[in-house]
This record gives structure tokens, C-alpha cells and sequence, in this order.
């Protein structure tokens, strides 16, 4: 150390100096390493399982019965999803965006779209119905997942 602070600053260093420098080079290392092997954060398009457990008083229901895939005269398909939400609470509650991912045969996901509710809020035990059609949905979709979208 003593030769990389003498060639730094021209001077032989102290032991105050010595430890400062080694103290900096640590905490830069450090940060570094943190920096490069830890993402800062998880992209916002990610869906997250405890995403759909972010709203206790609004139940969803988006049954594997009710979603279908349908082809199109110009050779295209469609993914129709229907299903409600539901306010199981005991106050009107506002109803927040909606994330649906679409999933293929090893449940990875393949396409994701938001969807804005047709309600903004729901009183107590109040139902609306969604039924949302995705064009052009990509042909390895077989089931679709519903969960809130995060802020």
C-alpha cells in the first residue's frame, strides 16, 4: 500500500493515511461487487406471484374454463380471457390495473399486456365482469394468468 500512496502523492504515507486508503479501497470493492452481481432492481414488465395477493378485499376470478384461443379469417389467433373481480370487503374499494400474462405449455411467459378495469371502484360485494381478447396472441400462449399490476 505504502507504494501505491508514495507513487499517488509523492510522499511516504502515515498509518492514518495508510488505513484510510485501505478503508476507501474496501468500501469501493465492495460496492463494486454489489453493483455487478446484484440488480438494482427487477424490470417493472416481471410478473410477480405476491402481486396478486396485494389486493385482500378484491377476489379474482379468472377460471382456465373461461380463456380460449380462437383463429382468425387472416390466419391469426386470438386469446379470449373472462373471468370478474369481486369486492369481498365491507368498503368501496378502487379497483387497479390488471396484469395478463399469457403462458405457454412449460408456464413460461410469452406475452404480457395491462388492462385497465371497466370500473374504477367497486362497492361492498359488488361484481364486474372482464372479458378481454388479445390479437395476434403469440401461438406457443395456452393459458393466461390474471394478477394485479404493480405500481
Amino acid at each position: 500500500m505504502d507504494v501505491i500512496l508514495r507513487t499517488l502523492f509523492g510522499h511516504a504515507a502515515t498509518p492514518g493515511e495508510t488505513q484510510q486508503a485501505i478503508a476507501a479501497t474496501q468500501s469501493l470493492s465492495e460496492t463494486a461487487f454489489r453493483e455487478m452481481f446484484r440488480p438494482f432492481t427487477l424490470p417493472d414488465w416481471l410478473p410477480l406471484p405476491q402481486a396478486s395477493n396485494s389486493q385482500p378485499d378484491l377476489k379474482l376470478e379468472f377460471p382456465a374454463s373461461r380463456q380460449e384461443r380462437r383463429p382468425l379469417a387472416n390466419g391469426n389467433d386470438f386469446f379470449n380471457i373472462s373471468g370478474t373481480i369481486t369486492n369481498v370487503g365491507q368498503n368501496r374499494r378502487s379497483v387497479p390495473a390488471l396484469m395478463i400474462v399469457l403462458r405457454d405449455s412449460r408456464q413460461r411467459a410469452v406475452f404480457t399486456v395491462e388492462a385497465d378495469p371497466p370500473k374504477p371502484v367497486l362497492a361492498p360485494g359488488e361484481t364486474i365482469a372482464i372479458n378481454t381478447a388479445i390479437v395476434d396472441a403469440p401461438k406457443a400462449a395456452v393459458a393466461a394468468t390474471v394478477q394485479w399490476k404493480q405500481p
